[in-house]
C-alpha cells in the first residue's frame, strides 16, 4: 500500500481494486517488514517480544490501509472492487466478474455470463510468482493475534469501509459470517459503470505515508536496530 507515487501521469479507464481484510493484511506487512522477505514469517514469540512496536504498528497502518482504499473509491471512473477473500474462495467467478469488466461491459453481469459456465478460469500453482506464499492461506488467520482494544481501534478509525467490505468482527462475524463465505452480487461490487468521466491520472504526486512515517521506507532501519543490521535476526 506504498506504490501510490512509484508511476506519475498514467492514465486509466477504469480501476480494478484489490482490497484485503486489515488484519490479515496489517500482520502481513509487519512479517515482510521485519523478515526483509515476502515468504518467510515471524516467529510466534516475536509477537510478544516486540508487543510494543507490534501495538504501535497496528495503530498506524489501519490509516494507511483506510486512506487508501478511500483514495480510490473516490475516483469517478468505472470500478470493480475485488476481494482477495473471494479470490480464494471463488476463483472461477472473480475472474469471470473481472474479465467482464474490464472489457467495459455494462453493469448487468448476472444476466450476460453470471450463471454461464462458458468461461473457465484455471489456476496456476505458483507458476506465475517468484515465491511461494508464506504459509497457509486462510482468512482471517490472523485474528487471534489482536487483543480487544487493537480491534476496538481499527473499528473506530476505519469509518464504514470495514462493514461495506464485510470485514467487521462485531457486527458481521468477520472471519466466520456469512459476508466472509459468500461472494457479494456484482452491483455491490462495482460502482460508476455509466460514468461520464473518461479517465483518471494515477499517483499524482499523492503521499500515502509521509516522510517521517517509520513503518513505511523507514522500516529497514527500525528492523535493522533491532536485529544489529540484519545480522542477528
Amino acid at each position: 500500500m506504498s506504490f501510490l507515487n512509484f508511476f506519475f501521469g498514467i492514465k486509466r479507464n477504469r480501476i480494478v481494486l484489490l482490497v484485503r481484510n486489515p488484519f490479515d493484511s496489517i500482520d502481513s506487512f509487519f512479517n515482510m517488514g521485519f523478515t526483509n522477505s515476502h515468504n518467510k514469517s515471524l516467529e510466534e514469540s516475536v509477537y510478544s517480544e516486540m508487543k510494543d512496536v507490534w501495538d504501535d504498528l497496528v495503530r498506524n497502518e489501519i490509516f494507511i490501509w483506510r486512506n487508501f482504499y478511500q483514495f480510490w473509491l473516490a475516483k469517478k471512473v468505472p470500478l470493480l472492487a475485488v476481494r482477495y477473500e473471494d479470490l480464494l474462495q471463488h476463483t472461477n467467478e472473480v475472474m469471470k466478474r473481472v474479465l467482464f469488466f474490464i472489457n467495459g461491459c455494462g453493469d448487468d453481469f448476472d444476466r450476460a455470463i453470471g450463471s454461464s459456465n462458458d468461461i473457465s478460469i484455471k489456476g496456476f500453482k505458483g507458476a506465475c510468482s517468484p515465491y511461494s506464499v508464506r504459509s497457509e492461506v486462510r482468512v482471517g488467520k490472523s485474528m487471534f493475534r489482536y487483543n480487544d482494544s487493537q480491534v476496538d481501534f481499527i473499528r473506530q478509525n476505519s469509518d464504514d469501509l470495514l462493514v461495506s467490505f464485510g470485514y467487521d468482527p462485531v457486527v458481521q462475524n468477520f472471519p466466520n459470517g456469512k459476508t466472509t463465505t459468500d461472494l457479494p452480487i456484482f452491483s455491490k461490487c462495482a460502482k460508476n459503470l455509466s460514468s461520464s468521466e473518461k479517465t483518471v491520472k494515477i499517483n499524482r504526486r499523492f503521499e500515502l505515508r509521509g516522510e517521517n512515517d517509520k513503518y513505511g521506507r523507514n522500516i529497514k532501519m527500525l528492523r535493522q536496530s533491532l536485529t544489529n543490521n540484519d545480522k542477528d535476526p
